[in-house]
């Protein structure tokens, strides 16, 4: 991260922090570690940012109330943790994967591409190219049609004679 960046801020920009939490996790470094919420991370010595790392990652441990962490009565262990960083990633990716395969309607969803939470997929979330007519390149071919251009000419010449018709069956 740039070192000229306030540690209220910083923390804000890890991976599974949001606003609310923000606030509770500086004022315990502040009160654990003894930093202020608007000192430049850029300032910190090795010592402090192993401080602030393990408290980071041990913020389950702390007097949080349960609707501050993201994986309250986690499934596995059944109680509340709050991870961040690579765990949350790797956390989610198990969790979309055990919905695959225990064959949810989430999972389904999730497994064929498509909107996994309600939302409306009429107009948004559409992949690939659009569909429609490309106006702009028909008029010309439009146009030299109308007129006998060269289009006309050659369906003429081609389809000219006419076909034989089929013999009847008797």
């Amino acid at each position: 991260m740039n070192g000229e960046v306030k540690m209220k801020n910083a923390v804000f920009r890890i991976k599974g922090i949001g606003h609310s939490l923000k606030n509770a996790v500086t004022s315990i470094i502040h009160r654990k570690l003894g930093i202020e919420p608007d000192f430049m991370i850029g300032n910190l010595s090795d010592e402090q940012i192993e401080n602030v790392d393990k408290l980071l990652f041990s913020l389950s441990d702390k007097d949080f109330p349960s609707f501050l962490m993201n994986r309250q009565k986690d499934v596995y262990s059944g109680e509340g943790k709050h991870l961040i960083m690579n765990d949350l990633a790797f956390a989610l990716r198990n969790d979309l994967e055990f919905k695959k395969k225990s064959r949810t309607w989430q999972g389904f969803r999730a497994s064929k591409g498509k909107k996994v939470r309600g939302q409306r997929t009429r107009n948004t979330g559409r992949h690939g190219l659009t569909m429609g007519v490309m106006r702009d390149k028909l008029k010309p071919a439009v146009a030299g049609e109308e007129e006998g251009g060269k289009g006309a000419r050659a369906r003429k010449t081609a389809g000219s004679a006419p076909a034989a018709a089929p013999a009847e069956k008797k």
